[in-house]
Order: C-alpha cells, then structure tokens, then sequence
C-alpha cells in the first residue's frame, strides 16, 4: 500500500504537505494556561524575575500592572515562555503545557515519519498561526480543535484557517484531512467540510489513534490523490453552479420586475380564467421553470456539466460511504413539490375538495393487531408502514369541477431504510415531515373516493401530505392505464438500506471466526438497490472504517490459522481492499461466491443476507473462507 501510494503521489506531482495543529505553536498563548497556575506563579515570582521580562516592556515596572492584564497579554506569555529557563516559578507554571504539548507531537509523529520517509513528501507543520508553506500545500493535515482548550471557538479556528487556504485557490484546492482524538470528529467533521466550502471527495476525517495505522493512512492519501482529477471537474462544476446562482439571481428578478400588473391581468383574463387556475398558484410553477431556464443560460455551468459526462466512476473507489442525506433530499426535490407549498395550499385554501393531480394523502398509523406474531426473520417487516393514496383524476375535470370522485391509486409507504422486496411501481423515496420512506404502488387495486367523503377522512386522521411533479404524477397515471404512452423522469436514485454486518473467516480447522460485528445502527454497511437496463442490481458497501478494521484483523491472523496461502496472499493486497470499497454484487435470494472479479477474488467472499450458515462456531467447507452475515433488524 505505501509503495503504491509514493508512486502515485510522485506520478501526480504531488510535493508538498503541510500539518496544521496546535501541537506545533512556538508558545503557549494567553488562555493555555489556567488561571490557578498564573496566580501561583504572580505570587512566587521574584524581583529579579520582574526586571528580567520588564526589558520587553521598554523598562515599564511590572509590579505597577495588574496580574491579569499580564496574563492576557501575549507579548508578555511569549517573553516568559522566552525565559522560562531562567525563572524557577516559570516551571510550575509550563509544565503541564509542555507534557501536554509532547503528547501531541508524538502522537503526529507517525504522520510525519510517513510523509517524510515513506512518501517522500515535503511535510512542513504550523500551529494556530503562521503561513508558510500553506499556499502551494497540496494536501493539508488539520487539526477538529485548533486551539489547546477543545472548544466552539478552537472549531471556528479550524475553519477559518482551512478557508484561508482555499478561497484563493478554488479552481484548484488542496485535500485537506481533518484529524482529531475527539470523539465528536464524525459529528462536527462534516460541519467543518460545509462552511470551508470543501466537497467529499477532498476531504477526509481520522482519529489521531489511527495514525500509527501508517498503510491504512497510505490508503487513504491513495483515494485521495487517484480521484484528484475527477474530483477537481465536480470542483468545477459546482463553483460554476455558485456563480451561476449569483448571476442567475439578478437576471431573473430583473425580468420578472419588468411585469406590471396589466401583464398579470391579461394572463389572468386571456388565459388563467378559462382553465379556472389561480393566479398565484400558476406564476409560482412558470417562474419556477423560468428560474431553470435562466440558469441553462450560463455557457461555463453547461460547460462544466458536459465535462462530467467524461468522469469514469469505475476507476476508483467511492469518495463516501453512504449516499448523504443530501442525495435523499434531491431526489425527494426532484418527485414532489417542497411540502411547505403542499401544506400552506391546504391551510389558505382551507377546502379538502381543493385536490390536484398527483396529490398524496396518507392515511393514520394503524393500530397493532391483536395477537399479531413476529414474522420467520424476526420483526414484522411491515412495521411502520403507512397507507396511502395518489390522486389519478385528470387535472383539467378537477380544475373545472367535472369530478365527483377521485380516483385514487393505493399504495404503502414503507421506512425508507425498510427490507422492501416488493415487486411493480416503486416510488425511491418520499419525505413526510422530515422522516424518509419509500412507496410501493399497487396498480391493480384502485379506489374511488366521492369528493364528498374527503372532509370526513380528513377529520379521521388522513392527511394529504405531498404533491408529485406533473411528470411524476402523469407517470402514475400513465402505468395505471395500461403503459399505453409513457412518461419519461429523472432516474431515481438507488434505495438504500443500512443493514448490520458480521464478517467471519473459515480457519483452516473449520472453525468459524467472528473477525467483526457491527449492527444495523453503527451504520458501517449499507446495502443499495438498483437496476442495469432489464435486471435488478443490488449492492453491498461497507464503510472505509470497517474495511480498516477488516484489514487489521486479518493482518493479526497467525498463519497456521489461515485455511490457504491464498487468503494470506490477499489480506496484504490492496487492491483486493479497493475491490472491496467498490461494493458487492449479491443476489437477495440466496448467498453464493459474488462478483468480485478483479484479481479473481471471486473465490474469497461470500454473502448470506438473510441467513446464518455458522453453527455451533463452525462453517462448512463448501462455502467461501471469507463470510458475511447480513442483518436487516
């Protein structure tokens, strides 16, 4: 892994490093040090002592300047920590600082060793000021807490000094890798990427523990440095989305601005009052598409878009783990109107026979049955589930009033993280106050609901709750009908479900080690479905962390435990780890040796979802030396 990794940093130009962390600062600062400490020192210090630090202050007598004032003042910290030497009551007062300060060091120290000697990169390091060797970094190692005292504003630090570096250098910055022991890094690292206006794919986290991990830290600067092009066209492409916003802004409220009322009255006589559509309601969807229409208008955003279309994403390992709460929410954008509209409409009109095409109305939580047992895998897979309803009556006999029933397509809206095998119309995820499900649509089990019915349903606990998209909607409508035309939309994202994982080794007894147990909320295995053209894919990924801790508890296997020469040959190969990242193709039905083709590591691996074949500690000789147990409770 580390030759791989010095070779490619070489090949990629890549020079220089550079360590931010408040474990390099030339001297405490005013803060450092608690205040007890400062008043024992003021009260043991001596004349002689005085008159030493008073020379850095043109001569000024120090015993005329209050105690706390000198605490404060970084001029006089530094001058001390200067003199330290020579001033016994100086000792007491540093000396929790420096054992502090040299726990840190030694803790980078694995870092350093492998920049410098492994890698041959330059590695400068910097405390919390300083700049030198930070504008042509190209990858910057930084401290969660840039300050000695782990606190909000030590975070703030943190992202000022990473925006410091990558504001000038937005068409090209470094990759920045953020460090910590805190055990707060996974929660508040993500909130250091956004605000420095860094992507994923140039951004990491590591516990400062795992340093001393120095091939796993090769790896990772592996990823890094291997997606570094495609990374820096997606860079491109969303600064231009930045810039296309800003430009975008003026362009279109200049151009609405210039309509005056008379406009709006002649669209409402000429055209709104025959289809009998409200104004607001209508300018609200043609300015939402002017707004899209504008923003296609800028050159460099088309541009930088097209050069996506050149990224090949089979080239290396995904840049993050699970798909991020961000993708959820894009594609929830992309299906249904934002609910805000869906649910101020409602509340305004203040008429449940005010329904469009396309509506969704959900139906309450069920009470539990009575006497209802746990199904065979443990669990009612249904649990959580939620009826409900999708508005199919042509837009035009409700805008006039022609219906008097709503023809309403079923469906059942599962968690979104649910084991759902459910075959037909599959709506990939639908956000309902905040909490994500996906719905599977019965297309042969229609209802009719008189118009009349509604106000009574509302008042029993049915809700409407989203609206989809016209084309979403005609979608719908269209697979009901028979597929007689067909509506295309925006491909849906996979559907994703975190599942816990166990990951065992067949020794060369028969015995079967459990080398890792994570559950279902430790969320380091994710399982997501898809689709290839006429065929169902379906995936397994499991975290960079937990593949770290894979790797590690092959690596202290003895030998003689080993059932081949073959897994010994592997668990010191990187590239079976990539493979690894990539994700693995299973089939749901059944386990069997899965599609990790390169480097013939088909043989290695094998994948029960939904069912354990080790019993009493033992596996049988027919299945793969490597297993994994899915948990999906």
């Amino acid at each position: 892994m580390i030759a791989e990794a010095k070779e490619l940093l070489k090949a990629n130009g890549f020079k220089r490093a550079v360590i931010v962390d408040d474990a390099f600062d030339p001297a405490p600062l005013p803060g450092d040090l608690e205040q007890q400490l400062w008043d024992t020192f003021f009260d043991d210090w001596t004349e002689e002592d005085e008159a030493r630090l008073a020379q850095e202050y043109n001569g000024l007598d120090l015993a005329e300047v209050d105690a706390l004032e000198l605490a404060k003042d970084p001029r006089f910290v530094a001058s001390l920590w200067q003199a330290r030497s020579d001033i016994a009551a100086a000792e007491p007062l540093f000396e929790e600082y420096e054992r502090v300060q040299n726990a840190k060091r030694a803790e980078l120290a694995p870092l350093q060793e492998l920049l410098k000697t492994d890698l041959a990169v330059n590695c400068g390091t910097l405390g919390r000021s300083g700049t030198i060797g930070l504008a042509d970094a190209q990858i910057l190692f930084l401290d969660l807490y840039l300050g000695y005292v782990e606190t909000d504003d030590a975070i703030d630090a943190a992202i000022a000094r990473v925006k410091s570096v990558v504001d000038p250098r937005r068409d090209d910055p470094p990759v920045v890798v953020l460090l910590s022991r805190s055990p707060r890094l996974e929660e508040l690292g993500p909130e250091v990427r956004d605000k420095a206006g860094l992507l994923g794919c140039q951004f990491r986290m590591v516990k400062k523990g795992d340093l001393g991990d120095r091939p796993g830290m090769a790896e990772r600067l592996y990823d890094l440095v291997k997606s570094r092009p495609d990374a820096i066209k997606l860079n491109n492409f969303i600064n231009e989305w930045d810039k296309a916003l800003l430009s975008s802004r003026e362009e279109f409220l200049k151009s609405i601005r210039a309509l005056d009322l008379p406009d709006y009255a002649n669209t409402q006589e000429l055209a709104l009052k025959a289809e009998e559509e409200p104004l607001g309601d209508y300018v609200l969807d043609l300015f939402d598409i002017y707004l899209h229409n504008t923003l296609e208008g800028h050159v460099e955003l088309v541009r930088a878009a097209k050069s996506l279309n050149q990224v090949d994403l089979s080239n290396y390992p995904p840049g993050q783990f699970m798909p991020p709460e961000e993708l959820v929410l894009m594609m929830d954008g992309t299906i249904f109107h934002n609910q805000v509209r869906t649910d101020i409409e409602a509340e305004i009109d203040a008429d449940p026979k005010k329904v469009s095409l396309g509506d969704v109305f959900m139906a309450p939580v069920k009470k539990p049955r009575k006497g209802a047992k746990d199904s065979p895998k443990g669990g009612d897979p249904t649990a959580g589930a939620r009826e409900v309803f999708a508005v199919l009556t042509q837009a035009c006999d409700l805008q006039h009033g022609r219906a008097t029933q709503l023809l309403m397509l079923t469906g059942t809206a599962m968690p979104y993280d649910a084991d759902s095998a459910a075959k037909g119309l599959k709506t990939a995820v639908m956000r309902v106050d905040g909490v994500p499900y996906q719905v599977d649509w019965n297309l042969f089990s229609p209802q009719a609901w008189p118009l009349s019915t509604l106000k009574r349903r509302i008042r029993s606990g049915t809700r409407r709750v989203r609206r989809f998209r016209i084309h979403h909607a005609l979608q719908l409508q269209q697979s009901f009908i028979g597929k007689l035309g067909r509506v295309g939309t925006i491909a849906d994202l996979p559907g994703r479900h975190a599942v816990g994982v166990k990951l065992y080794l067949r020794t060369k007894a028969g015995d079967a080690k459990l080398l890792l147990h994570r559950g279902k909320s430790q969320a380091a295995a994710v399982v997501l479905s898809g689709r290839a053209k006429n065929k169902t894919l379906t995936w397994l990924l499991l975290s960079p962390a937990l593949i770290d801790d894979f790797r590690q508890a092959l690596t202290d296997m003895e030998a003689k435990e080993l059932p081949s020469s073959r897994i010994g040959e592997v668990r010191g190969d990187p590239q079976f780890y990539r493979v690894l990242k990539r994700g693995i193709d299973f089939t749901r039905a059944s386990g069997g040796k899965k599609a990790l083709k390169e480097g013939d590591y088909s043989s290695i691996i094998e994948i029960f979802p939904s069912e354990s074949v080790v019993v009493e500690g033992k596996a049988p000789q027919s299945v793969g030396p490597i297993i994994i147990e899915l948990e999906w409770k």
